[in-house]
């Protein structure tokens, strides 16, 4: 049976027996990649009047929907995704009834201004597509809980999307926005916003209205600095600012995401210096810090009294008031040491501090006695303290591309290493005891000439 006959069937069948529910997607094959190209009007016809209403005609080739489209009135779900239509039927304003809508994946340049005629649209799929606009029109759906626009040439979203009352979540990642609307207070229900690869130089100072805002993606654009404002972001919990031009930290901006902040990634920006700020941010489970000029990162501030591991308890700003960061990702910056109170970091599991000027490692790194993997590779060391052996829970230990002329002895005591990274050099130089250690580990790598 050919595509169409199948498609006509198809629907025939879903008429005759009082289907909610038609999907044929996916229906190209090798044999035939031209399945069907053309929706018939016949197709609505066999339809109407049936109890359909969950239509899934995706990743068919298809190229044209019929004008009669829009008589579909019982519609609530139309997935038309992975398909090749350049336009969208006028009548589709007609379906009022519609909830969920996928036209993802397609060739589409436009919308049609009717298009915000549909007053029950919950949920909008539209991302990889040509679309250079939307409606200025758009904030009419009010009904709009998520709308995914991203992978399109979007120059500017319209300024009537912040009337959306019930939008929970955007993105319009990988476009070429570079202005945002001034006004967020009337889209209070927004709690993910995705900007990534866009061009953005600034951000609106209304931003700071987002009262609900968890999750706030703005790497890859051109912004300079995150403003003030910002500090009103106090729910926000997963922060990424990487590849912008950010050389200062954000201290107002940070100070007031201090109590809920759990992801920070702030890579391949121009930060030369962080201060103590940062120990504000007590929730932090993950932060990245990679690939910016790095000199030093701030130490423990002092202390009058000679109490260890107390910084937070009596509001010092330490090292140790993080008290949940798991995962800390220094790379690639122009460290030489690291800083003083580091280890006392009580939750930390993965350090990363490659490619950096490191020339040596304090002993109390021994303290970090829940790390499982230290990144040391690409750094200046000579030496590793022999107390790095109290990281019992250490599986994973890269060391290559430094100067080390040795191994301690106690590393052999590691009872969980399962992955060791050094130099063609070091590996020469190693005791007995030790190059027998690690030649029975499941992976031991010897780098470099």
């Amino acid at each position: 049976m050919g595509g169409g006959q199948s498609l006509l069937a198809a629907a025939g069948d879903a008429a005759k027996n009082n289907r909610a529910e038609l999907d044929w997607s996916h229906r190209r094959t090798a044999d035939n990649p031209k399945l069907v190209t053309v929706v018939p009007p016949s197709f609505v016809s066999q339809l109407l009047g049936s109890a359909l209403t969950d239509l899934r005609l995706s990743g068919n080739g298809i190229k044209q929907l019929p004008a009669s489209f829009g008589r579909l009135g019982a519609l609530e779900r139309l997935a038309i995704d992975h398909n090749q239509l350049v336009e969208l039927p006028f009548s589709l304003s007609n379906l009022t009834r519609l909830r969920s809508f996928d036209a993802s994946w397609n060739e589409l340049t436009s919308l049609h201004p009717t298009f915000c005629e549909l007053q029950s649209l919950q949920r909008l799929w539209l991302h990889h597509n040509r679309l250079e606009t939307l409606p200025a029109a758009f904030g009419d759906l009010h009904a709009l809980e998520r709308v995914f626009v991203q992978n399109n040439m979007l120059s500017a979203l319209p300024f009537s999307i912040v009337l959306l009352p019930r939008l929970t979540e955007l993105d319009a990642s990988d476009n070429k926005i570079c202005m945002l609307p001034e006004e967020w207070e009337t889209a209070p229900a927004v709690t993910t916003l995705r900007l990534t690869r866009n061009l953005l130089k600034q951000l609106p100072v209304g931003f700071g209205a987002l009262q609900q805002l968890d999750t706030l993606s703005l790497q890859s654009n051109r912004l300079l600095e995150l403003p003030p404002a910002c500090a009103s972001l106090i729910h926000v919990r997963n922060l990424s600012l990487s590849s912008n031009r950010i050389d200062t930290f954000p201290r107002a901006a940070f100070h007031g995401m201090r109590h809920d902040l759990r992801v920070l990634t702030y890579v391949q920006n121009k930060l030369k210096a962080v201060d103590a700020t940062l120990f504000e941010l007590t929730k932090l489970v993950y932060l990245d810090l990679s690939e910016n000029g790095l000199v030093d990162l701030p130490d423990d501030e002092d202390d009058d009294s000679n109490d260890d591991n107390h910084g937070a308890s009596k509001g010092r700003r330490t090292w140790a008031c993080l008290e949940a960061l798991e995962e800390f990702h220094v790379a690639n910056n122009k460290l030489t040491k690291l800083p003083r109170g580091i280890e006392n970091l009580p939750a930390l599991q993965f350090l990363n501090m490659s490619n950096n000027g490191l020339i040596e490692v304090s002993s109390a790194i021994g303290k970090l006695t829940r790390l499982h993997t230290l990144w040391l590779a690409g750094n200046q060391l000579k030496h590793l303290p022999s107390e790095l052996s109290q990281c019992t829970k250490l599986t994973a230990l890269l060391l290559d591309r430094n100067e080390l002329q040795a191994l301690p002895s106690s590393i052999t005591i590691l009872p969980n290493l399962h992955t060791l990274n050094v130099d063609r050099k070091t590996f020469a130089l190693l005791e007995p005891s030790v190059l027998t250690y690690c030649t029975a580990l499941p992976t031991f790598d010897i780098l470099g000439l």
